[in-house]
């Protein structure tokens, strides 16, 4: 009776156990496989080499599958149990400045996101200015943005190469760039000169001796994910909007692009919509085109802060002399053209305003839908993972 009490009482394996079970089946496998593979025979050492490499593919492939499975297996138990997974015991304040996304607990730099003509060269200049690294060789001031654009000439250059590679520019066709893909080629293509660019930037990126930096493109709304896979380190983003209308409006009038206004509007969408997307995961700090403007001085304090709170070592807060002679309302790109009150009226029968006069259906319809994004962001409902996206929007 004591025999069969001691069976009834035996616990079912857990999750880990599980996983070590898998984990060992994988390698002996794997090793089985080496054993019984013919020899290399009279193919010297390229032959032995392609064997070792075709044994670590096998590796990091089953180190893939078991990551998958040890998630699985996390949420089947937990499921089963009618309770949340365990919360990960934090790590102790480690000298090593390595984080995980789950354990922030010093991030090297930050990523900032944001659709083109949307400020993020105020906020990346700013940051600069708060003695965040950026580096160089970088993209020259211009007519249209007199202060610079803080963005480094190497990562702008491998971001079209990596949308080329998948017939994408980066105002056409981005809602059809693949991450994975990117990431894909970039590993493939590593130690050619077709990624010698990205090479020199992840040189810089992954130095500690440059850290903490800021890294600045609007193409890495749509890119970022790619980078992340390149990265040896998880990074904090910093996320701006600005009106879409005043974006499409600034597109519609830069002398080299003059976007129809239609179409300004749908890679505004696109951009945002991926740019929320790609960094719902990451410690994310927002900020507002039109507060940085109209109220710089609390704005950049709360940058600040929370950028600190993500765990980026920002050297110092901006002096106000420091803020007054970087911005400038005069200048055409910072301008916030629209005295718009949308977010207070009914979305469902908004009108677009006197700056794009059309009755065109599909305008309007185009009009609201943006405007809708727009005040969630406003509001912060655009930053949860449950916000419904329109993504069927194309910018082509």
């Amino acid at each position: 009776m004591a025999r069969f009490a001691q069976q009834g009482s035996m616990r079912a394996p857990t999750a880990f156990q599980l996983v070590v079970v898998v984990l060992v089946l994988g390698y002996v496998i794997i090793f089985y496989n080496v054993l019984t593979s013919p020899s290399p025979g009279t193919g010297g050492e390229d032959a032995v080499q392609a064997e070792l490499d075709r044994v670590q593919r096998l590796v990091s492939v089953k180190n893939v599958e078991l990551d998958r499975l040890r998630t699985e297996l996390t949420k089947r138990v937990a499921d089963e149990t009618h309770t949340q997974p365990p919360t990960p015991t934090p790590p102790p304040q480690a000298v090593s400045p390595h984080v995980s996304l789950l354990h922030p607990a010093i991030r090297p730099g930050v990523v900032v996101l944001g659709m083109h003509r949307s400020g993020t060269s105020i906020v990346g200049g700013l940051l600069n200015q708060m003695g965040l690294n950026v580096g160089g060789p970088l993209i020259q001031a211009a007519e249209d943005n007199a202060k610079g654009f803080f963005e480094r000439i190497d990562v702008v250059l491998q971001n079209d190469y990596l949308m080329k590679k998948q017939t994408v520019h980066y105002a056409w066709n981005t809602h059809k760039y693949d991450a994975h893909l990117g990431l894909k080629h970039a590993l493939e293509g590593e130690a050619t000169s077709w990624f010698s660019e990205g090479r020199r930037g992840l040189a810089f990126l992954n130095d500690e001796k440059n850290h903490p930096w800021m890294l600045k493109d609007p193409r890495l709304c749509i890119t970022l994910r790619t980078w992340l896979g390149l990265l040896n380190f998880v990074p904090a983003v910093l996320f701006t909007y600005r009106h879409p209308l005043d974006v499409a409006l600034s597109l519609h009038k830069r002398e080299f692009e003059q976007y129809r206004i239609a179409r300004g509007l749908k890679m505004w969408y696109v951009y945002n919509m991926r740019g929320i997307l790609n960094s719902n995961d990451l410690c994310r700090v927002v900020a507002s085109h039109k507060k940085v403007m109209s109220d710089p001085r609390n704005e950049l304090d709360r940058i600040f802060d929370q950028l600190t709170e993500c765990g980026v070592p920002v050297p110092h807060r901006l002096q106000t002399s420091q803020i007054t002679d970087f911005i400038d309302p005069k200048l055409q790109h910072g301008r916030n053209t629209l005295k718009d009150a949308s977010c207070g009226q009914d979305l469902s029968t908004i009108m677009p305003p006197e700056t794009w006069p059309t009755t065109d259906l599909e305008h309007i319809t185009l009009y609201r839908e943006v405007i809708r994004v727009y005040c969630a962001m406003e509001d912060g409902t655009a930053f949860s993972p449950g916000f419904k996206w329109v993504t069927t929007m194309t910018d082509s």
